[in-house]
């Protein structure tokens, strides 16, 4: 058997959106409520390992931890259908918060026809989290009656976001002897996962003084995730190898519920129409092998 651990630093870009309608059909109006985090930037340690075992059965896991160091928030609301009738936005920050990936995998390596190439179908579970924060309120659209505009103290909101479920995918790499003393390998590679994935998001609305602390709304639905990384690295020791990685990822779920909690005990529900994550990220990775 052998046995890969693999740590690194990644920097990564990311954003989330999600939208409401205002009652359970999806209607009055469709989109009611619209939050979007843009820009996010995340500092992130990656772990992980991989051990090919006898028969070629593979075995794969890691661990990404992430912070958020700045991003950006609008909060806008709506009374007409479509994004018409905007009584409502706040442009706010969101320079705080973290991510986590889990993820754990396994699959057979297929016979091929020359040892410089390896391909492994995948099965495997994942989770995913984010959470997001709202701080430094600006309000840039108002109505006649609403909050004035300009900066408004107190606001330290929070979302918390999490994807989890299977998925299968497939691996390529490929492993070419350079011949040379130093950099004795090199390896290019890819991978590709599809993900089904149950979504499931708290909120603590902290100036909203109708709704329960500290989950102010809920919201559920399933959707679908699609992961793809490539890279390639070089052995430059027996056992010691320097990898770069970049991944892409995109996330959506849709038709769900979002429910209220109201401080009075009151439940509410409407039509949750959507959420999107997308991420991109580009690192640096140790390798060893034994």
């Amino acid at each position: 058997m052998t046995t890969q651990v693999y740590a690194g630093f990644s920097l990564r870009k990311a954003k989330l959106d999600w939208n409401i309608a205002g009652q359970t059909d999806g209607t009055n109006p469709n989109i009611l409520s619209e939050l979007t985090w843009d820009n996010l930037d995340i500092s992130e340690l990656n772990l992980g390992f991989r051990s090919y075992m006898e028969q070629g059965i593979y075995l794969g896991g890691y661990l990404n931890y992430g912070r958020i160091v700045s991003g950006k928030n609008q909060d806008s609301d709506y009374y007409l259908d479509d994004r018409q009738g905007e009584f409502s936005r706040s442009n706010n920050r969101c320079d705080d918060g973290s991510t986590i990936d889990i993820s754990l995998g396994t699959g057979y390596a297929l016979p091929m026809p020359t040892d410089i190439i390896t391909l492994i179908p995948l099965v495997g579970f994942s989770f995913h989290q984010q959470n997001l924060t709202i701080t430094d309120g600006f309000q840039t659209v108002t109505w006649a009656q609403g909050p004035p505009l300009g900066p408004f103290p107190g606001l330290d909101s929070s979302y918390s976001a999490q994807w989890w479920g299977p998925w299968v995918g497939m691996e390529l790499q490929l492993d070419i002897d350079t011949g040379w003393k130093f950099l004795q390998r090199i390896y290019p590679f890819a991978g590709l996962e599809y993900h089904w994935a149950k979504y499931y998001a708290q909120a603590d609305w902290n100036l909203r003084t109708d709704f329960e602390h500290p989950k102010s709304f809920e919201h559920e639905a399933s959707g679908s995730g699609l992961r793809v990384q490539a890279g390639f690295g070089t052995r430059f020791s027996g056992k010691w190898s320097l990898e770069f990685r970049y991944t892409q990822e995109k996330w959506s779920a849709e038709n769900g519920i979002d429910r209220i909690f109201l401080n009075d005990g009151t439940r509410l529900e409407t039509s949750f129409n959507a959420v999107n994550w997308e991420s991109s990220s580009a690192g640096l990775f140790v390798r060893y092998q034994f």
